[in-house]
């Protein structure tokens, strides 16, 4: 089985990428005071809470690269919007995560003021079960994967 060009060249950028750009952007977070402490360690500085941004970037450049060596060089745009439709899945999903990293570090920084008891602090535990429900709403209008399930009963 011989493997498509474009995909080669789109995994080999989006891992340098993202192995460039992971570092600058814990740089950024340790300096923008979005911080955490390692919890597997027993002592640990601070470390970066979100990660996520330099991940995602090499990804979003990766797939862009493999659309546009598979759509302009090799002229084939079968599987376009598929592609389109998961990238936007990913995109929702990361905005969700840095939401909730945001909304985590406010719950931290939390004065003592008269006002402060009655801020609402992070996305409750229950809600999390909902919130990724709508970045299923590309694939889902697409009408991509499999849409038949089968539940197994013993």
């Amino acid at each position: 089985m011989e493997v498509p060009l474009p995909l080669v060249a789109a995994v080999a950028l989006s891992f340098a990428v993202s192995y460039i750009s992971i570092p600058i952007f814990n740089k950024f977070m340790l300096a923008a005071g979005i911080v955490g402490r390692d919890i597997m360690k027993k002592s640990s500085g601070p470390v970066a809470d979100m990660g996520g941004p330099g991940v995602v970037t090499g990804f979003i450049l990766g797939v862009f690269v493999y659309i546009g060596l598979e759509v302009f060089a090799l002229k084939n745009s079968s599987n376009l919007i598929n592609i389109l439709a998961c990238l936007n899945t990913i995109l929702i999903i990361t905005i969700i995560g840095i939401f909730d990293v945001l909304t985590t570090l406010m719950k931290r920084r939390e004065g003592s003021g008269i006002f402060e008891r009655l801020k609402r602090h992070g996305i409750p535990a229950w809600f999390y079960f909902f919130v990724p429900l709508p970045a299923a709403v590309p694939l889902m209008a697409v009408n991509a994967g499999v849409t038949s399930m089968v539940l197994p009963f013993i």
